[in-house]
């Protein structure tokens, strides 16, 4: 039979229906792994039950309660008309930005940034390129600097023999 270790919590809170109710008492009356666990829940509910009704709670503390979530919904109210003007000034910047859109200077502007990104977006996707060449880069240059030396080594022996 398998174990209703699931079911055993609900059974200590009759939680239960009444078919899974007699389905835990008949696995309990076999099973010592599962009335140890039931005995063990049933001791810790017991004790958090004592718990709490030791605790002393004042006699006002529901009106309290209730005061401090009145007083959090008026703070949400007056955050509610915070975000309804922030939605109007944003609405009204956004008509304004759409707008202002249809002005032969804003068109110029944003053509000349929509240029300004494209050269952007090209020098980024050559710099790889770029970087990838420096090997070749790098043996050019001291191939050039070769031949200068070279150059200057033969400029210097004409003048110097003349």
């Amino acid at each position: 039979m398998e174990h209703v270790k699931e079911l055993i919590s609900a059974y200590i809170d009759h939680e239960l229906s009444d078919s899974e109710r007699l389905l835990v008492e008949n696995h309990l009356t076999t099973c010592k792994e599962c009335q140890s666990l039931a005995k063990e829940l049933s001791l810790m509910s017991q004790q958090i039950t004592n718990y709490y009704q030791s605790v002393d709670v004042p006699d006002d503390f529901e009106q309290k309660v209730f005061a401090d979530l009145n007083g959090l919904a008026s703070d949400q109210i007056s955050d509610n008309k915070t975000l309804k003007w922030i939605a109007i000034f944003a609405s009204v910047l956004l008509l304004v930005v759409f707008l202002a859109s249809f002005s032969p200077i804003v068109l110029m502007i944003v053509g000349l940034a929509s240029s300004f990104f494209t050269i952007m977006y090209s020098l980024i996707r050559i710099i790889p390129l770029i970087i990838t060449q420096i090997p070749y880069l790098t043996g050019g240059s001291m191939m050039l600097a070769f031949f200068v030396m070279l150059l200057s080594v033969w400029s210097l022996r004409h003048l110097l023999v003349r």
